[in-house]
């Protein structure tokens, strides 16, 4: 619920014509339910945990392109996953 309202109010607050809340609020379903049914041994690393960390604050940026945002999207999938390649 709390990150709901967060993303909610972040969307209001920041009014960015840009941002798409479809985008935004899917990507913070999927961190939230990634952070529930992932198991604490996959996100051990402080990598994993900064990609997380990371990832929660492009979902309400606006700061980057649709492209840019998706390339970041892959990186950060690679250090969650702990591959270097894909």
């Amino acid at each position: 619920m709390a990150a709901n309202s967060g993303l909610a109010l972040g969307l209001i607050l920041r009014g960015d014509a840009d941002q798409d809340p479809k985008q935004a609020s899917y990507q913070s379903r999927e961190a939230t339910l990634r952070g529930i049914l992932s198991s604490a041994e996959a996100s051990a690393s402080p990598a994993a945990q900064a990609a997380t960390t990371l990832r929660a604050q492009l979902a309400e940026s606006s700061d980057f392109t649709p492209a840019e945002a998706y390339l970041l999207n892959e990186w950060l999938d690679r250090f969650q996953a702990g591959n270097k390649t894909k």
